[in-house]
């Protein structure tokens, strides 16, 4: 189909990151699972198509296919191997805003989240479906927070299907029994989502690697208007670790009666080695402690 629309491409073989092989150390057809298409830029950029992968822009390769060899036939008596790069970080982005007071004894907000890279691929999965008690069900799950308490009032998509924008989600909902009351004082936990809390691995228990599908960055912003008649009696410390695999920053503010928490978080890898375990548990640690902060407010 490129060659009709006079555009130079190749085919390609490859294997998916479900085969370890490399063309350097095993030349042979066990290497390849899967065919793509190559196109090779005017400026020399490897653009490596997957036709199997719906959501995904053009201009990233499929998830599955990321840091392995391509084998690439320029002719019938020629090719070339290149290796499909791992997206890093910065390009897979998803970004959590949200608004909330207390109502009563539950959290009561508004939101919206955009994402961005391999979190709109694997969301326009999710979100592609026919039947609208999947997609709420799989916009809870992108959007959640809180606790198992969380419930999703209202929610709109926008441009889930169209590759060249990000997919946005706009929502409202509610958190049933979410903060503390004790005395005159309020416990009100701002970190809403809590990815890694605890995720310690044991390197006694477990010997073989841990895989993901994409490396990703995700910052969050969370806003509590300070109710009524209260004051503002205790402010965690701002927090920050920047680790290879895993890390983090938060950020603690006040501003015009409101409290506002500024946080972004990121995981650096697609295989982690057991001989990384013990680095990621020093970088989940203090995730963790992070992760415990709860604002304080007292009535005045």
């Amino acid at each position: 189909m490129l060659r009709i629309a006079g555009v130079k491409a190749y085919h390609t073989w490859v294997g998916t990151r479900d085969l370890p092989y490399k063309y350097s150390s095993v030349p042979t057809p066990l290497v390849d699972n899967h065919m793509i298409a190559t196109y090779i830029g005017p400026d020399n950029q490897y653009y490596f198509l997957d036709a199997t992968s719906d959501h995904t822009p053009f201009g990233l390769p499929s998830s599955m296919i990321q840091g392995k060899e391509a084998l690439i036939g320029l002719d019938a008596n020629r090719f070339e191997v290149k290796m499909i790069p791992e997206i890093a970080k910065e390009r897979n982005v998803m970004v959590d805003s949200v608004a909330i007071r207390l109502d009563g004894d539950q959290v009561v907000g508004k939101g919206i989240s955009s994402l961005r890279g391999y979190p709109k691929v694997f969301g326009g999965y999710a979100l592609d479906r026919s039947e609208k008690k999947d997609i709420e069900r799989n916009v809870t799950r992108l959007i959640g927070k809180g606790s198992n308490k969380f419930f999703l009032d209202n929610y709109v998509l926008s441009d889930v299907g169209n590759r060249d924008k990000l997919t946005t989600i706009g929502y409202s909902f509610r958190i049933g029994d979410y903060f503390q009351k004790i005395g005159d004082e309020l416990y009100v936990n701002l970190n809403l989502n809590k990815e890694h809390y605890n995720d310690f691995i044991d390197p006694a228990l477990r010997e073989t690697p841990k895989e993901r599908d994409y490396k990703y960055e995700k910052l969050e912003y969370c806003e509590l208007t300070i109710p009524e008649g209260y004051s503002i009696e205790y402010l965690p410390p701002n927090a920050k670790a920047d680790g290879d695999l895993l890390g983090f920053e938060t950020e603690y503010k006040t501003e015009n009666g409101k409290i506002v928490l500024r946080k972004r978080f990121y995981v650096n890898y697609l295989l982690l080695q057991p001989s990384q375990f013990e680095h990621w548990n020093a970088s989940v640690k203090p995730l963790s402690e992070a992760y415990k902060e709860s604002i304080i407010l007292k009535k005045k």
